[in-house]
């Protein structure tokens, strides 16, 4: 049963990577499709983002300044902390369980974006770096359900162990009493 439970906890971290990394695909999909690459259209691409399992979505220069957010106030601001670096420094993604301002867990996965960006004229500006940072935040809710069955298993298997165990000394100590009573017996008879 605790073998079951780790096994589902990392499975429901797998299954919310799985889907950021899927949603961070199509997104930069859809970025180069529509020539996506400055900040006026990185907006509008969030903007018009409506998924229920995204808490929040976010693009980031490398310096750590955001284009796009799902929040457009903060647009501009920079942000810099060790998932936004660990991507920055490495290329590769980042996911972690975090809580929000609003006390509600997310997953967040940070992860390099291959959008190119833009110059004058809509061409493609190589003087930029080669990727940015997209920081999306899915609600645990869907993937919490896995773990919630395995706690529960786990807490009815405690539960059936402790009524075994009080069952057994009850049983020990009505043999121990059995016992004692057939010693006494035989003692009167002698």
């Amino acid at each position: 049963t605790l073998l079951n439970y780790r096994t589902a906890v990392r499975v429901a971290e797998e299954t919310l990577r799985n889907q950021g990394v899927g949603i961070s695909l199509e997104l930069a999909a859809e970025a180069r499709h529509e020539s996506a690459g400055d900040r006026g259209s990185l907006q509008a691409l969030v903007q018009e983002q409506r998924r229920r399992e995204v808490a929040f979505l976010a693009i980031f220069e490398r310096d750590g300044t955001v284009l796009a957010h799902t929040n457009p106030r903060l647009v501009g601001t920079r942000i810099e902390d060790a998932a936004f670096l660990a991507v920055r420094e490495t290329g590769r993604l980042v996911g972690r369980m975090e809580t929000l301002e609003t006390r509600e867990e997310v997953f967040e996965l940070s992860v390099p974006f291959h959008v190119p960006p833009t110059g004058p004229g809509g061409t493609v500006d190589v003087r930029q770096p080669r990727f940015r940072i997209l920081r999306l935040a899915l609600h645990t809710a869907p993937a919490r359900q896995i773990v919630y069955q395995a706690q529960a298993q786990v807490l009815f298997v405690g539960v059936l162990v402790l009524v075994l165990l009080g069952l057994s000394a009850w049983q020990i100590r009505t043999l121990r009493r059995y016992l004692a009573l057939q010693a006494e017996s035989a003692r009167q008879e002698r």
